[in-house]
């Protein structure tokens, strides 16, 4: 939900990027309990949302929209990087050195990231006089909290109690109850309906919260399978991974040239194809050792890496482009709202089996069946966008969104 206070008139700041990271890692390492954990968990979400919306908004912004599949393509490979290093690191300091220093070892890093931004990032003065859509904020947050809630009560006890029921009603009511909060607060909306009225936009949209849910199941399943079911340490878990951590990295930055070359509605649809049929593989031999997981972890990489990519630079190139940074930080909550929805029903799947890996096969079957709408959705709303096309003479012709995809020229409408 960062996207709106900071950058809804289209300047992403950099102050949400300079202050939003260091000082909850640091708490959270310090955390002498459960509680304070928590809070120090909510806190890095909060700076998460004010960091990775202001980060996109800037990236597009910056870099001309003959070239925006680019800017999609370096995102997320360096966001694949990072996650393909963070569950190595993060087993071997648990084995090692304790838990704790999977929150201390990001604090220098935080550091440095502030240094290069103060240094080179200047900051943005338009955005200002915004006002916060506080309802809108507060009736979503409260309908998808409620409903985690519920799966998690749920799953621990029965659904059939009447505050589980109850929970799960007035989350559900809530979502209509948001829809006219939008429709009433006009320019001003957590979504303003100028955004959504882009049918790419909100295909973009729909189709990552559903496959939102999918990837997070991998993330989360996979390594509880390796540990729990085969015996693995944090470590070999976080390990067994990389075939599609590293596949993800990869496939990003080859994903910027093609969205270029085939359009953005092939580039999304072979993404999504692929992150499906990777896990519904997954979800058809775990249960039969480790090797036999590979294949479907490559296709989930390779998913990955071209759908994230395409996906997002077709949302937010979608939009004005002072909206860049206010679509990027749609895009980021409709991710993780996906995700967190999806993995809830995961693991209400999963506790509900009469086995661990029972469980996680009926959850990623599930998973798979989300994959298949989302890619249904992408495929019908996505126009194919950015592809290359020629005259009978030869001569290259500009893409679909208008600009010349040949030259590095800045686009005149992202201009400051």
């Amino acid at each position: 939900m960062g996207g709106s206070p900071t950058s809804s008139a289209g300047g992403a700041s950099s102050s949400s990027v300079r202050w939003s990271s260091e000082p909850s890692h640091c708490s959270g390492g310090l955390a002498p309990n459960i509680g304070l954990l928590i809070a120090a968990r909510a806190l890095m979400g909060i700076g998460g949302a004010m960091m990775w919306p202001s980060v996109l908004g800037m990236v597009y912004d910056i870099i001309p929209k003959s070239r925006s599949g680019l800017a999609g393509g370096l995102i997320i490979g360096v966001a694949g990087l990072g996650n393909s290093i963070g569950p190595l690191l993060g087993g071997i300091l648990t084995d090692t050195l304790g838990w704790r220093w999977i929150f201390f070892v990001n604090v220098p890093v935080a550091l440095l990231a502030v240094l290069v931004v103060i240094r080179n990032v200047p900051e943005s003065t338009r955005g200002s006089g915004i006002r916060v859509d506080v309802a809108g904020i507060a009736s979503l947050s409260a309908a998808v909290v409620l409903v985690l809630v519920a799966l998690d009560v749920g799953s621990a006890n029965t659904f059939a109690s009447p505050w589980v029921l109850g929970m799960i009603a007035v989350g559900v009511l809530l979502l209509p109850v948001f829809v006219l909060v939008q429709r009433r607060q006009g320019d001003d909306a957590l979504v303003p309906p100028r955004v959504v009225a882009s049918r790419q936009f909100s295909g973009a949209l729909i189709s990552i919260v559903l496959l939102g849910s999918v990837f997070f199941g991998v993330l989360v399943y996979v390594p509880q399978y390796l540990e729990k079911e085969l015996g693995w340490s944090a470590f070999a878990a976080g390990a067994g991974l990389l075939p599609m951590m590293l596949t993800f990295a990869a496939v990003s930055f080859a994903a910027g040239p093609l969205y270029h070359r085939i359009g953005s509605r092939l580039v999304v649809g072979i993404g999504a194809a692929c992150l499906t049929a990777g896990v519904l593989v997954i979800a058809l031999v775990i249960g039969t050792g480790y090797l036999p997981l590979v294949p479907g972890l490559v296709l989930c990489g390779i998913g990955v890496g071209l759908y994230f990519s395409a996906v997002t630079t077709a949302a937010v190139t979608a939009v004005r482009p002072e909206d860049s940074s206010l679509a990027g930080g749609i895009v980021y909550m409709g991710n993780v709202a996906g995700g967190s929805l999806g993995l809830g029903v995961n693991t209400a799947i999963v506790l509900a089996a009469a086995a661990l890996t029972a469980g996680i096969r009926n959850a990623l079957l599930v998973d798979a069946v989300l994959g298949v709408v989302g890619t249904i959705v992408a495929i019908a709303l996505i126009r194919s966008e950015g592809s290359r096309t020629r005259t009978p003479s030869g001569r290259r012709e500009t893409s679909a969104s208008g600009d010349d995809p040949s030259g590095p020229g800045i686009d005149p409408r992202r201009t400051r």
